[in-house]
This record gives structure tokens, C-alpha cells and sequence, in this order.
């Protein structure tokens, strides 16, 4: 119930998909991720869309503060389906 809490995408569902609505959605996720979660350390983030298929690729890699974890990497699909992890 934390009107603060999360990211900006739904205000951005409607938005063009162009560099500067990338630009601010993947500065809302980081930091998003930053302020609620602040074991995470993000190493790399990227958005890719895909208009054809209404679809949207994010490659996240990120490890744990202290060594507690690391991955290479994680790629989310976020579609009309839902949401499908590869990682």
C-alpha cells in the first residue's frame, strides 16, 4: 500500500518507445532496485523492445554486496503474457 514504492512503468505503457522513454524507464528500474533492495549491486542494465511483438527484453546482471551471490546475468520477457525469466 505504499503509494512510493516500485517503478514508473505503468505511467509508461502508452509511452512511445523511443530512446528517451528507454532512458527513463531504465532509470526508474535502477533505481527502483537501489532504494528497495540495496543488497543488490547492478552491474549492467538494458531494455529492448520489440514493437513487432509488443514484447520487452531486460538484461540485468548484478551480483549480492559482500560476495553473498553473483550471476553473469538475467533476461526477463515482459509481455502481454506475462513475464518469462531466462537466466
Amino acid at each position: 500500500m505504499r503509494l512510493d514504492y516500485g517503478t514508473d512503468l505503468r505511467a509508461s505503457v502508452f509511452a512511445p518507445m523511443d530512446s528517451q522513454t528507454m532512458e527513463a524507464l531504465e532509470n526508474s528500474i535502477v533505481t527502483a532496485v537501489a532504494r528497495y533492495e540495496p543488497r543488490v549491486i547492478v552491474r549492467s542494465f538494458k531494455l529492448n523492445p520489440r514493437e513487432e511483438t509488443s514484447e520487452m527484453y531486460l538484461e540485468l546482471a548484478f551480483s549480492m554486496k559482500d560476495n553473498v551471490f553473483a550471476t553473469d546475468g538475467i533476461m526477463l520477457t515482459v509481455s502481454t503474457q506475462g513475464v518469462i525469466i531466462n537466466g
